[in-house]
């Protein structure tokens, strides 16, 4: 049994050694041609099938960073363009803000701005909405002025909101006064149509093209541009005669208000 083992033995490494002679030798090459191309094309097939699943994996992973990327990318682009609108629309009120106290008359009141919120305006009516109120210490009566000339008076006040009767509105009544010829009058909407000085004096010899400025009644100061004259009606046998003043303010296009509160010390 001993002398089977150690024989059998003996044949494993005789063999052994002759595979290795012959794999160094290269007589196993044409075999291993052989096997190679039995076997690679299936190698190279199940190799590529891999590789195309692998890039087909990476493209839609891609894809979908990319499309996150995208979104979060035009979130910001959205926030961006919207904080540029904020800062334009502050700018615009800013320059309107500026641009009201460059008007000299403005200079001599107390004034509180106010955002217009609004218009109620038809065939009858010219009411506008603010935000502020009593609490800003308005009341019924006060002027309202833009770029220093009249848009109307405090119609009704709440703590934090008002109405405004719109100078072009036919129930806004107030004294006024032509700045060339001295002439009073009452100026009244005409909606539409512009403004109407009436209750002039037939004597009176105010002439187209006249300033026509507030009177001073009230709580409206004296001296606030109204708007100028475009033309008179006489008729000889009228008490009084009328003159058609064009506003200085196109109320249909105000953002920002300013309320004299009163004037300055």
């Amino acid at each position: 049994m001993k002398r089977r083992n150690r024989t059998t033995t003996i044949t494993v490494l005789i063999v052994a050694f002759a595979i290795i002679v012959a794999f160094f030798t290269g007589i196993l090459r044409p075999l291993r041609s052989a096997t190679d191309q039995i076997f690679n094309p299936v190698g190279r097939q199940i190799h590529r099938a891999s590789t195309d699943v692998h890039n087909a994996f990476t493209l839609v992973t891609s894809i979908g960073i990319l499309n996150d990327q995208n979104q979060r990318l035009q979130s910001q682009v959205d926030d961006l363009k919207q904080q540029l609108a904020n800062v334009r629309e502050v700018q615009q009120q800013n320059d309107q803000l500026r641009a009201q106290f460059h008007f000299p008359q403005t200079n001599q009141y107390n004034l509180v701005a106010a955002n217009v919120l609004g218009a109620a305006s038809d065939t009858v009516r010219t009411v506008l909405s603010i935000d502020e109120g009593s609490a800003a210490g308005l009341r019924d009566g006060m002027a309202v002025i833009s770029g220093g000339s009249l848009v109307g008076e405090i119609d009704s006040v709440s703590s934090f909101s008002a109405q405004i009767l719109a100078v072009n509105d036919p129930e806004f009544k107030i004294s006024a006064i032509s700045q060339t010829s001295r002439t009073t009058g009452i100026i009244s909407g005409q909606l539409g149509t512009g403004l109407k000085l009436d209750k002039i004096d037939q004597t009176a010899q105010i002439q187209a093209g006249e300033t026509v400025v507030t009177a001073g009644t009230g709580l409206v100061p004296k001296g606030i541009l109204i708007g100028q004259v475009e033309s008179v009606q006489r008729a000889d046998n009228a008490i009084f005669q009328a003159a058609n003043v064009k506003p200085d303010v196109n109320t249909s296009k105000l953002e920002i208000v300013f309320i004299v509160t009163g004037l300055k010390q």
